[in-house]
């Protein structure tokens, strides 16, 4: 069978080098982890995982962007501690050692990846389904998805990842990343590491994935989520993987030149705060915006912290009608933060492989259950600003298509005014008004034409 080492994982595990069968072993003893470094097993191991029809599917990268990031190493378990590590871009430079060829792994996986009939299943599958799209190796049949599960279980969101969730339900305590790849200046990428070390990590994670379903698959049900779960969670994955993968074309002449335009009006703003104040100071420290206002101007302390004078946003927006100088300080920090978050971000952002921006999209991070942008987050463009709306512009179609955007209309008012039965509500629905619109005539007293958009937005 070969040297047999024990794997850095909290549990006892058992990691093979060779190409000996495998047995598979009960979850609480020793973990059979094997490396299959050579066509010939990695065939004879996707036909076994055919023959089993469900095994769980971990991907290892040498970064976390799953845009960016290259394939170092896969992980399939097919049996609760049994599971294979097929080795794919450790730096052989570094460790030499024997590894597969992508195009065999896309020849001899590939295949099976895309079977319909293999389920397969994952912890954060639109990561590594991904990941594998991008290595030519798509995946269909993502069956059970245990982060996704885990969320439904505990919305919060506190707790889904999946060594949390192996202490959690399994009682098993699996290695931090920060051990294998080290923290800071010292920490290194996977394909830095060696095969070994790398395999009984990926193989530790793709096993505990596939013991988790069992668990998460009885506690949905238990719940009465699991047609949740099985009818709109999962099924919804390949169409945001396919969102993300996709990306948005922006515009980065147009913000280059937003951006010059943005460093005139900051430094117009700049040299009249200084005005006001007569004298110059960096209107990025709190410290000494809180000594111009508070000790110099004699505005009204609002709130103060440990170090001295609060001057967030809140307190400078009390404060607006004080002094001309507090209307020009947030007029500069929006125009600021746009420009430093949007204007300049988003050229650098543009992947170079595909030429357009590619945002990540949660199913797991609101406890509400909507979807969450981030790297870069998109939702969060300011609308109802000029230049706010100027920023979304950026965001072009290709030549030939168009950019079309929908949303349900008032969605949550229309399910308020059928459980609460109100008149007023239900009259401005059937009258097919804007409820927004006609809400904010009551509390102003206008007719419903005469309301601003303002008026409307409070």
């Amino acid at each position: 069978v070969g040297e047999a080492v024990q794997a850095p994982g909290r549990e006892q595990q058992l990691l093979l080098f060779g190409h000996e069968p495998a047995p598979a072993r009960a979850p609480g003893g020793a973990c059979v982890y094997r490396v299959v470094d050579t066509a010939e097993d990695l065939a004879a191991l996707a036909e076994r995982l055919r023959e089993v029809g469900r095994f769980a599917l971990d991907t290892e990268t040498n970064a976390t962007d799953a845009m960016r990031s290259r394939l170092v190493g896969i992980g399939l378990a097919d049996a609760p501690g049994s599971a294979y590590y097929v080795p794919v871009g450790h730096d052989p430079r570094l460790h030499p050692g024997t590894q597969l060829p992508l195009a065999d792994v896309q020849r001899l996986l590939g295949p099976l990846m895309a079977d319909p009939e293999v389920a397969k299943v994952c912890h954060n599958a639109k990561f590594d389904m991904t990941v594998m799209a991008r290595h030519g190796m798509p995946v269909q049949a993502m069956d059970f998805d245990t982060m996704v599960a885990s969320w439904l279980l505990e919305p919060s969101g506190r707790g889904i990842g999946l060594k949390a969730q192996a202490l959690q339900r399994l009682g098993v305590e699996m290695e931090p990343i920060e051990d294998l790849i080290g923290r800071g200046r010292n920490q290194v990428t996977l394909d830095m590491l060696p095969i070994g070390r790398v395999a009984s990590y990926c193989c530790a994670d793709a096993d505990m994935t596939l013991r988790l379903m069992e668990h998460l698959d009885r506690e949905l049900h238990e719940t009465n989520q699991w047609d949740l779960f099985h009818d709109v969670e999962m099924p919804l994955i390949p169409v945001l993987m396919d969102m993300e993968m996709h990306g948005m074309v922006v515009d980065v002449d147009y913000l280059r030149a937003m951006s010059q335009e943005l460093n005139q009006r900051l430094a117009e703003l700049s040299s009249e705060v200084h005005a006001l104040a007569g004298r110059p100071f960096n209107l990025n420290s709190t410290k000494q915006l809180g000594e111009v206002l508070f000790d110099q101007l004699h505005l009204p302390v609002v709130r103060r912290t440990r170090t001295g004078y609060s001057t967030d946003a809140a307190v400078l927006e009390e404060l607006r009608d004080k002094h001309p100088i507090v209307g020009l300080l947030l007029e500069y920090r929006q125009l600021e933060k746009l420009k430093g978050t949007y204007v300049d971000a988003l050229p650098g952002l543009v992947n170079p492989a595909t030429g357009r921006v590619h945002t990540w999209l949660s199913q797991t991070s609101a406890s509400t259950g909507r979807l969450a942008s981030s790297d870069p987050n998109l939702q969060n463009i300011p609308v109802r600003t000029d230049l706010g709306r100027r920023v979304r512009r950026a965001f072009v179609a290709p030549e030939g298509h168009l950019l079309i955007g929908c949303d349900y209309s008032q969605v949550e008012l229309r399910l308020l005014a059928h459980f609460s039965q109100d008149p007023e509500l239900l009259g401005a629905f059937h009258r097919d008004e804007d409820v927004h619109a006609s809400t904010a005539a009551a509390i102003f007293g206008v007719p419903l034409a005469a309301v601003t958009g303002d008026q409307r937005a409070l």
